[in-house]
C-alpha cells in the first residue's frame, strides 16, 4: 500500500490517489497503528473531494468512523465525527450510510442517554428503520454489520440471553461471501472470541471453546503484524482461555 501511495504521488496520479488510500487503508489497519490509519483515511477522503471522486470520499470517511472507534478514542468526540459524517453521507447515496449507523448505535448505546442525533434515511440515525431491515435481507455486508454490532452491545451489557440467541446465528451470517478486507474485521472476531468464551463457561459446550479458540489463533496472527493493535487483544483471549480451562496461574499472568 505504501508503495502504491508512493508510486501516485510520484506521477501525480491525483484521479487515483483517492481510490488507493480509501482501500488501502483498509489493509494499512493490520499492520499499522489505527490512529495513523485514520490519518491516511482523512488525507483520502480530502484527495477524493478535491478530485471529485464521490464514491472514495464516502469509503474514506466510513472508514475514518470505524478507525476513530475502535482506536478508543473519547466516545463524545467519536459520536461528533460521526455525526459530522452520517449528515455529509445523508445528503448522498445510502451507500455507505447504512454500514455506518450499526456502529453508530454501538456508540450511542456506550454513550448512554443522547437526544441530539442526525437524521439519516429520513429518520433518526439511532432508530432503525424498516427499509434498513429490509436491505439487510439482500446486502450481506450489512447484514454482517447490523448483526455483529446488536451482538456486541448486548455483549458490553452483559444481556446473556439475547447474546446467546444472536450468537447461535453468528457462525452461518460470518460464514457469508464478502471479499473486501477491512480493518472491522479483527475487531469482530475480538469480540467473537471474547463471546465464544463467555457461552462455553455458561454453557459447558465444548463447540463454543473451539469457536474461541479459532479466535485466540486468529487474534495471535494479527498480532504478529500489528502489536500495537492487537496485541493486548490477544493476551486478553489467551488469558479467557486459560480461564475456561481452569489454568488460573496462566490466565492470570496473560490479564
Amino acid at each position: 500500500v505504501k508503495i502504491a501511495i508512493k508510486l501516485a504521488e510520484n506521477m501525480n496520479a491525483r484521479d487515483c490517489m483517492g481510490d488507493i488510500l480509501a482501500m488501502g487503508g483498509q489493509v494499512m489497519g493490520y499492520v499499522e497503528p489505527l490512529q495513523s490509519v485514520n490519518d491516511v483515511m482523512i488525507r483520502g477522503h480530502e484527495y477524493s473531494l478535491m478530485t471529485g471522486n464521490i464514491s472514495s470520499a464516502k469509503l474514506s470517511l466510513a472508514g475514518s468512523m470505524t478507525c476513530e472507534y475502535w482506536s478508543g478514542k473519547q466516545l463524545s468526540l467519536v459520536k461528533s465525527t460521526m455525526d459530522d459524517g452520517l449528515r455529509r453521507m445523508s445528503s448522498q447515496s445510502i451507500f455507505p450510510l447504512t454500514q455506518c449507523l450499526p456502529l453508530y448505535r454501538s456508540a450511542l448505546a456506550m454513550i448512554g442517554n443522547v437526544g441530539d442525533v442526525p437524521i439519516a434515511l429520513g429518520s433518526r440515525a439511532d432508530v432503525e428503520t424498516e427499509e434498513e431491515r429490509k436491505m439487510t435481507e439482500t446486502n450481506m455486508h450489512l447484514l454482517k454489520i447490523s448483526h455483529f454490532n446488536k451482538m456486541y452491545v448486548g455483549f458490553m451489557f452483559r444481556r446473556y440471553d439475547q447474546v446467546k440467541q444472536l450468537a447461535d446465528a453468528h457462525d452461518a451470517i460470518a460464514a457469508l461471501p464478502f471479499s473486501a478486507i477491512l480493518i472491522s474485521h479483527c475487531f469482530h472476531m475480538f469480540y467473537w472470541g471474547l463471546i465464544s468464551f463467555w457461552v462455553a463457561r455458561k454453557t459447558g459446550n465444548v463447540i463454543w471453546y473451539d469457536r474461541g479458540e479459532e479466535a485466540v489463533y486468529k487474534m495471535r496472527s494479527y498480532a504478529n503484524f500489528s502489536s500495537w493493535n492487537f496485541s493486548n487483544k490477544s493476551l486478553l483471549l489467551q488469558a479467557e482461555q486459560y480461564f475456561y480451562l481452569k489454568e488460573f496461574e496462566s490466565a492470570k499472568r496473560c490479564y
